[in-house]
């Protein structure tokens, strides 16, 4: 587990331990074309562990409901449908909502509706995907090119932009919606900015 890693699940275990209370509790429709008439588990992370919250029972068109009291902890939870397929969604402002997807592709399928919350956490999701996607391919172009640093320059300098546009896109996201589960994690996650040491005169 990476030092970030380990950051972002003591973010998770802060913000599950906030309780904000509210007039009336939750209520989470989700439905899971290619699952039905079995069990899923609504899970939550804490510390370095994952633990079970509730179990829901699907019904023959793939539809469950997740009903919670007003002062389940606020945070980041996880719809398990098995051992290797999941999804992550946001509990935060939004207590009326439902996302919807498939088993062959639950992020790039999911269908959210009602909370703005889960909407901007799986753009976040799906944006730094492709960019991060976008790197990896710039640089193992720029491999067929050892050698000729020209090329390798070149390569480089478009790695260097996505790069620029990928902070750019999360700093906008910080700036515009402040108090979002996703601006929070991604100001955990962000490197420190280290000030250059003092230089002596001689």
């Amino acid at each position: 587990m990476t030092s970030k890693d380990s950051i972002l699940l003591i973010l998770i275990s802060f913000f599950l331990a906030s309780n904000g209370h509210v007039e009336s509790g939750y209520s989470i429709k989700f439905r899971i074309h290619g699952r039905k008439d079995t069990t899923c588990m609504i899970a939550y992370y804490y510390a370095n562990s994952t633990y079970i919250k509730d179990t829901l029972r699907v019904d023959g068109s793939g539809r469950c409901v997740y009903k919670a009291p007003a002062d389940l902890p606020k945070g980041l939870y996880v719809f398990v449908i098995s051992d290797k397929l999941y999804f992550d969604f946001v509990i935060n402002n939004d207590h009326k909502f439902s996302m919807e997807t498939d088993t062959a592709n639950l992020t790039g399928h999911m269908v959210i509706r009602d909370s703005p919350e889960n909407d901007l956490f799986y753009d976040y999701l799906r944006t730094t995907r492709e960019m991060y996607d976008r790197i990896q391919d710039l640089d193992n172009r720029g491999k067929a090119f050892s050698g000729q640093q020209d090329s390798l320059k070149r390569y480089s300098d478009l790695i260097g932009s996505v790069n620029k546009e990928l902070i750019a896109y999360k700093l906008g996201i910080v700036d515009r919606y402040p108090v979002s589960f996703t601006a929070l994690m991604i100001n955990v996650m962000k490197e420190p900015d280290v000030p250059n040491p003092p230089v002596l005169a001689n």
